[in-house]
């Protein structure tokens, strides 16, 4: 349950080395000449579309569930996570060894996978997560708000009870809640039942 994922998550995080602060790729930094918010805001879109174009290549071999475990992606990290009025998230699985103080687009710690009819799973999206001490381990000062995580000009978000900052991409499953939100209504865990409703 959750105190094994705590537990896994923690350990992993403790003696790793100082990292630095990772990079925001997507992000474009506005001038303050007349018109450049607009064209600013249309290249950080561009941007943010090629990058996830470029995302979309580099996972699209985890739709079948077994690569992603054959290189990797092969802890469990929660049931399939459920929301009694907001959809789901589907299955966490993740890949241990990146959870460190850095994010990578195209290297994310989680995969999510929808449970299908039959015991199968579909991709749905990715999380990233940075654990709280290894970020503050990095320097970082966990108690300014705007010193968080980013990717793709978005800052990661504290999680509720994980000590974990966090970023949800769907990138294989529509939402209209947004491309970055945590949950999905296009997600289900009614095939499963091995799932947890919030």
């Amino acid at each position: 349950m959750y105190t094994k994922f705590l537990r896994l998550s923690l350990s992993l995080t403790i003696g790793a080395a100082v990292l630095s602060a990772c990079s925001a790729p997507g992000s474009v930094t506005a001038s303050s000449e007349p018109g450049a918010s607009f064209s600013a805001a249309t290249a950080s879109a561009a941007t943010a579309n090629g990058s996830l174009e470029e995302l979309r290549q580099v996972t699209a071999k985890f739709q079948r569930f077994e690569y992603a475990d054959s290189v990797g992606y092969s802890t469990k990290v929660t049931p399939c996570w459920g929301h009694h009025s907001a959809g789901a998230m589907g299955f966490h699985y993740g890949k241990m060894d990146l959870f460190d103080a850095t994010a990578d687009l195209l290297a994310p710690e989680v995969v999510m996978y929808e449970p299908q009819t039959g015991g199968f799973m579909k991709l749905v999206g990715m999380e990233y997560i940075v654990p709280i001490d290894a970020w503050q381990n990095a320097g970082h000062d966990v108690n300014d708000p705007n010193d968080r995580p980013e990717l793709l000009g978005q800052k990661f978000t504290q999680h509720s009870f994980l000590p974990i900052y966090k970023l949800h991409i769907w990138l294989w499953r529509d939402n209209p809640q947004g491309t970055f939100a945590d949950w999905n209504p296009q997600v289900s865990c009614d095939a499963t039942s091995d799932k947890e409703i919030f």
